[in-house]
């Protein structure tokens, strides 16, 4: 997704609108939980101020998840309702211009990787329904339900 300064330059504000492939974006989530989807849905309004350029609009995408608890596979649709960022193109932070254009890419991928969730899980509740169980019943009862990862720190003495 690339914007032409010389065409900012003789108009007050271009539009972008269409899909594109999330392929583009190069969506690396380190994650083997969450893979990002095909098509990039967006429709922005791209401005030029005096030394930065203004971009305000909707993008969307769907990531194909697996949930963390039982991995059964869902999809979550990230919706940017009011996507706004400002790229510098002066100073210490100015974005490089290649030719006359400039890349939004780096920009909209940060704001969806930020945007996913960190643990995935299905919408039917999946972890609140489901106790967390220590095998290590001390009873022969079975297992027992587990307070979490802390529960070790319960037994901690400390001098």
């Amino acid at each position: 997704m690339q914007v032409n300064l010389s065409q900012l330059e003789t108009q007050d504000q271009v539009i972008l609108v269409g899909n594109a492939p999330v392929s583009e974006l190069e969506l690396d989530t380190m994650d083997e939980l969450i893979r990002p989807g095909e098509v990039l849905q967006f429709d922005l309004a791209v401005e030029l101020m005096e030394k930065e350029v203004l971009v305000r609009g909707e993008l969307s995408t769907v990531f194909h998840c697996r949930c963390a608890r039982c991995l059964e596979p869902f999809d979550v649709e990230v919706v940017l309702p009011e996507w706004t960022t400002l790229v510098p193109l002066q100073g210490e932070e100015k974005i490089k211009i290649e030719g006359d254009c400039i890349d939004l890419r780096p920009m909209i991928r940060e704001d969806f990787l930020l945007s996913l969730p960190q643990r995935p899980l299905c919408e039917n509740g999946c972890e609140a329904d489901r106790p967390v169980f220590d095998s290590t019943d001390e009873s022969g009862d079975g297992p027992k339900p587990s307070s979490g990862p802390w529960e070790a720190l319960d037994d901690l003495k400390l001098k």
